[in-house]
């Protein structure tokens, strides 16, 4: 068609052939006869000659770009020329054209072999080359473009190829595409944890619980489960809850380890729903038990299962003297609270039975573990073969076990890994540190006489109730009772020696606010939850790390603040470094000569944590005591007077005639009386 309108062959033929010339690929050699013949074409003027082997070596070997016939790509008129200026002296070149055209050909035999290294083999690729070589026998002519060499690069080669030049198929690109949504998700996942301060230790740990909602969309629980945590309150899971719940709910064994008021209860109690709401074997007996080492703890731990457990259909109970020799008491029961030793008292009535336990949960273990905690070396055998009965009535093998703890020590730790089955640790925080959320203080008071003194002086400025006031000793808690009381103080009193109606009495009234002050032994250190303390004074110092640590718990707590202040004499010097640390690894300011003493052996440590230091008794009021002397006094000069003249009278003969003796007798009479009255109105 353009030849036709412009009338123009040669130049419409050599356009078309540039167009072509783009993108194609083409064999030199088998195209030379057609290289010399558009050449004669291109320059008219020149003369016609014959071609030959060595006129093609020449336009060969030429460094003039060809097109796709192997023509010369014509930018210019000095190019015209200059081509045909070297067809014109291609005998010149006739020696070296030979070399040239080999290495023009090897050089483009190892490009194309480089671009099918990575293309597919196809299975009719042997019948080709055959047919390819047969047709280079044939014509002389070396078919550069030909399948001729795949035979050389089968599956096999591809197969010894390096993983990074290998083809991929689809299936492993998606691998690789998830692999890498996995790298980040597990990224952002421990991004959180240390933000969060979790710390893990464990194989195969499954990602963080982010929100309670995942509870139904991950986990598959039921709506009742959010409908309860929603009416407790729960915004969203703390640390702990965080990465405990999945942990559990993937079977796995724990050691939980969260400061105080962090939510451990929820931790444990939520799997323990889902795993039993969840189970495939229907079984009659306790499925879940949760042991906890006082009454108050267990109290509270029923309380909060009830609330989470409600409308499930699974039976809660807590294990008490009313209830303890009732057989069919616990038949129908899911989930048992108790503590240890009545636990064992029930187990030996054969009133309990443990061999259907799936969900086993020690709170407070380094309470239920630690044979320190008491002073005798029967009590400390007694406490260890206590859990170890527990542990052997468990006969499920699919026992699952948590054990969680604000504190953790070392020797617990051990002692409890074996009986745990490839375990996976969280610590939220720093391992045994106290909780960031209370502001503490240490405050020096001289001696124990002055402690009464700085007390009321602390109150004076201002209450902020409820308070809990920590002493040593029962007997030193109904002392500073029995002053507070004089002062006229809302004040409560709760020890292991009260009844159990007169202790429940008392943490009611507690809650409600009417107590304003509850003066306590460490024995409600341990896990109870108490609303809204505002401060907790340790009247007496703490006996170790662990105890302050508890102590001060009960305050700044499910994300409150608080406040702690601990007094100190000269005699609680050996104690006084080691709290020192705690309270400066809380963010507490810490006077530094504290910190500077020396520090305390570890024997020394050990003999103060098992035998309490004697202290002098709390000093009573001036005119009370002042008021008792007197009325002891008052009592004992009447009994002089009545004892001495019965004496008197006994020891005079009725018959006597001795008058000289009877005047004595009432000389001496009288004198005592006047004596006595005397002393009296002196009084």
């Amino acid at each position: 068609e353009k030849e036709e309108k412009h009338g123009i062959s040669d130049f419409g033929l050599m356009s078309f052939l540039e167009i072509v010339n783009q993108n194609c690929s083409f064999n030199r050699t088998r195209f030379g006869v057609d290289v010399s013949r558009f050449e004669k074409k291109s320059n008219e003027s020149s003369k016609p000659r014959k071609s030959s082997k060595k006129s093609q070596s020449n336009v060969l070997s030429s460094k003039t770009p060809l097109d796709f016939f192997g023509m010369g790509q014509k930018s210019s008129s000095s190019e015209e020329s200059s081509l045909s200026s070297s067809s014109s002296t291609s005998s010149a070149n006739d020696a070296i054209s030979d070399s040239s055209e080999s290495d023009a050909i090897s050089e483009l035999r190892q490009s194309q072999h480089s671009r099918k290294r990575h293309r597919p083999v196809g299975p009719d690729d042997d019948t080709d080359d055959d047919n390819d070589d047969d047709d280079q026998e044939n014509d002389g002519i070396d078919h550069l473009i030909s399948r001729s060499d795949d035979s050389d690069h089968s599956e096999s080669d591809i197969e010894l190829l390096p993983d990074a030049k290998r083809p991929k198929t689809i299936t492993q690109q998606r691998q690789q595409t998830e692999k890498e949504k996995r790298r980040i998700f597990d990224e952002k996942m421990n991004a959180i944890r240390h933000q969060k301060r979790i710390k893990l230790d464990g194989s195969d740990v499954p990602p963080l619980m982010l929100t309670f909602d995942e509870l139904i969309s991950r986990f598959g629980m039921e709506k009742y489960i959010s409908d309860n945590i929603n009416s407790l309150s729960y915004d969203c899971p703390t640390p702990i809850q965080m990465q405990s719940i999945p942990i559990l709910l993937q079977k796995r064994d724990l050691f939980g380890v969260a400061p105080t008021g962090s939510g451990k209860t929820a931790a444990f109690v939520i799997p323990a729903i889902a795993k039993l709401k969840d189970s495939s074997t229907s079984s009659n007996g306790i499925r879940a038990l949760i042991l906890a080492p006082t009454r108050e703890l267990s109290q509270q731990i029923f309380s909060d299962t009830l609330n989470l457990s409600a409308n499930s259909g699974l039976n809660v109970a807590l294990l008490s003297s009313s209830n303890e020799k009732s057989i069919n008491a616990f038949q129908k029961v899911d989930i048992l609270i108790s503590a240890p030793l009545r636990l064992l008292s029930a187990i030996k009535n054969d009133t309990i039975d443990l061999s259907s336990v799936e969900f086993l949960v020690l709170d407070e273990v380094d309470r239920l573990l630690d044979p320190s905690n008491s002073s005798s070396k029967s009590a400390q055998s007694s406490i260890i073969s206590q859990i170890d009965g527990i542990f052997t009535k468990c006969t499920n093998k699919n026992l699952q076990r948590a054990l969680f703890s604000a504190t953790l020590p070392e020797h617990i730790e051990r002692m409890a890994r074996t009986v745990l089955r490839d375990p996976i640790r969280v610590i939220v925080g720093t391992r045994g540190a106290a909780t960031q959320a209370v502001k503490q203080k240490l405050m020096f008071v001289g001696n124990e006489g002055s402690k009464l003194f700085t007390l009321r002086q602390l109150f004076g400025q201002g209450l902020k109730p409820p308070i809990l006031v920590f002493v040593q000793s029962k007997v030193r808690a109904k002392d500073l009772y029995d002053e507070l009381i004089f002062d006229e103080m809302n004040v409560g009193l709760i020890t292991s020696d009260r009844s159990k109606k007169e202790r429940s009495d008392t943490m009611a009234k507690f809650r409600s606010g009417t107590i304003w002050i509850l003066i306590c032994t460490d024995l409600m250190a341990r896990g109870m939850d108490f609303d809204k303390v505002s401060l907790v004074i340790n009247f007496d110092f703490p006996l170790s790390v662990v105890e302050y640590i508890h102590r001060i718990g009960r305050t700044g707590r499910a994300g409150r603040s608080g406040e702690a202040i601990t007094f100190f004499t000269e005699s609680d010097r050996p104690l006084l470094r080691s709290i020192a640390v705690v309270i400066k690894q809380s963010g507490s300011e810490v006077p530094q000569w504290i910190l500077d003493l020396k520090k305390t052996s570890h024997s020394r440590r050990r003999e103060l944590k098992t035998k309490a230091p004697k202290r002098k008794s709390i000093v009573i009021r001036s005119d009370q005591k002042k008021e008792k002397q007197i009325g002891k006094r008052r009592i004992w000069s009447k009994k002089r007077r009545q004892r001495w003249k019965r004496h008197q009278m006994n020891s005079v003969k009725p018959n006597s005639a001795n008058n000289e003796q009877k005047n004595l007798v009432k000389e001496k009479t009288t004198a005592l009386e006047t004596a006595s009255n005397e002393l009296s109105q002196a009084e």
